[in-house]
């Protein structure tokens, strides 16, 4: 990434996938924990199905059921409920005792840092915006069950705010979620954003104004390849890339927020 960069007055980051991974494959999780229950659903299956269940999901429901006027999903671990629900083919979580006490199993593990781990790059990182007094912000398609994650895995310590899709009302890559939080920090300069999906980080930030400037991250390098090859953006191979930019930056950080 050769571009220079105006200097931020806030850095923004995607959560998962950028700050941290699953500590084994999604479905592998599912399938393992699944089977404690005399559940035995194949991990091929799971990975097959998934994406599906999940895509209507969104759709009958979206933004993880926020405004939703069906009584059984009032509230986004009623969402994940009913997906797990979906994807192995149970008995109703309202209805069946044992549906329910899988569900909560699994929300509760996929809500704690026994289910993820953070990048090595991403500690370093912080520390070193921190240093340089740069605010840093949360901005994710997420459910409020993130600053769960974020606060086991030790990372909320690094942020003033954790902006996410369900509490905004609006979702990457629309330009709506992107002003939102700006005009919810009352920012006049600056915001760079660094995330790892290519459309919602990146193109969506391209297209949220003069005040933003997207960072790609891809750690895989066949995929940083493929994707240089295929839309000539380049993405940052570590986290910890980013000082370059901050430290060769061409302008002061000044004028922070309005008032």
């Amino acid at each position: 990434m050769s571009k220079r960069l105006l200097a931020p007055c806030i850095i923004s980051f995607d959560a998962f996938g950028t700050l941290y991974t699953p500590r084994e494959p999604i479905s592998l999780s599912y399938h393992r924990l699944a089977r404690q229950f005399g559940i035995n659903k194949p991990v091929q299956e799971l990975d097959k199905e998934f994406p599906t269940v999940f895509t209507g999901m969104m759709k009958e429901f979206p933004n993880y059921g926020k405004h939703s006027n069906n009584s059984k999903i009032q509230s986004c671990d009623d969402w994940w409920s009913e997906l797990i629900v979906r994807l192995f083919k149970l008995e109703s979580f309202h209805t069946n005792a044992q549906s329910e006490k899988f569900c909560k199993m699994l929300l509760n593990y996929f809500t704690s840092k026994v289910a993820y781990e953070v990048y090595p790059d991403v500690v370093p990182t912080l520390e070193y915006i921190k240093k340089k007094n740069i605010p840093m912000i949360i901005s994710s398609n997420s459910d409020s069950r993130l600053r769960d994650v974020l606060q086991d895995l030790s990372l909320s310590q690094y942020f003033e705010g954790e902006y996410l899709s369900y509490e905004l009302g609006v979702s990457k890559p629309s330009r709506d979620f992107f002003e939102k939080i700006r005009s919810l920090e009352k920012v006049n300069g600056q915001i760079w954003h660094i995330g790892d999906e290519f459309n919602k980080d990146y193109v969506g930030v391209s297209e949220a104004g003069i005040n933003w400037e997207g960072i790609l991250i891809e750690r895989d390098y066949k995929k940083r390849r493929d994707l240089l090859e295929a839309t000539g953006v380049e993405a940052i191979a570590y986290l910890t890339d980013i000082k370059q930019f901050i430290d060769s930056d061409r302008a002061p950080r000044q004028a922070v927020k309005s008032d």
